[in-house]
């Protein structure tokens, strides 16, 4: 929940508001936001949520930026540059071929902390594919900012985050299940033939049933 209205909500906002006033003012209100949501995760939570800090910043920091040079562009590039730092957190992960399972353990239910290696290499995966996709759709979002209009902007930088995640977990779990069905059918084939195999060919360590009848006709 933290991370929709931290990363993506104020995207909505600033779209909604910019729809219908000058962007001063949906810059303004954008940031009123942001502290806000910041004051309302301490007060609930009792502590600084690290992710809903660091979005406080960059709204405040690229919406005071904007606003002094009387250029939007800066605040548009604020998603761009959180997909920076998640790329950067998952390329720790791919370059010393950790498991970024071994971070979320903690978090979850107890009966739920241990992995199986092939449930483990399957999110190795996913990371190395997540981290592309994320990069390329950051250089997406910074072209969006500069040359596009706000509403393709709110799309590519709010909603398309998500449908990429969900498509390459489809593109995962259509993997496995092809992977899967190819290796039930090889074991299908194997069976198969070991029912099929003819039986005077069989050999034995004093020889084939073939030869074991022509000796006793000798």
């Amino acid at each position: 929940m933290s991370l929709f209205l931290s990363a993506t909500l104020p995207l909505i906002i600033y779209f909604a508001i910019d729809h219908y006033f000058e962007f001063h003012i949906a810059i303004i209100l954008t940031i009123i936001y942001g502290l806000l949501e910041f004051t309302f995760f301490y007060i609930k939570d009792k502590r600084i949520d690290k992710l809903v800090l660091i979005a406080t910043i960059l709204v405040v920091l690229m919406g005071g930026i904007s606003y002094i040079f009387d250029n939007e562009s800066f605040f548009k590039l604020k998603p761009a540059i959180m997909q920076l730092f998640a790329v950067g957190f998952l390329g720790y992960f791919i370059i010393t071929k950790k498991s970024i399972f071994e971070i979320m353990k903690d978090r979850l239910p107890q009966n739920m902390r241990e992995i199986d290696p092939e449930k483990e290499n399957l999110m190795n995966r996913m990371t190395k594919h997540l981290a592309i996709v994320l990069l390329l759709h950051t250089f997406l979002i910074a072209y969006s900012a500069y040359y596009m209009s706000t509403a393709s902007w709110t799309f590519i930088s709010a909603v398309l985050p998500y449908i990429l995640m969900f498509g390459i977990m489809f593109f995962e779990v259509f993997l496995m299940r092809r992977k899967a069905i190819k290796e039930f059918k090889s074991q299908q084939n194997q069976n198969i033939k070991f029912k099929n195999y003819p039986k005077e060919t069989v050999d034995y360590k004093k020889g084939s049933i073939r030869k074991r009848k022509n000796s006793l006709n000798d």
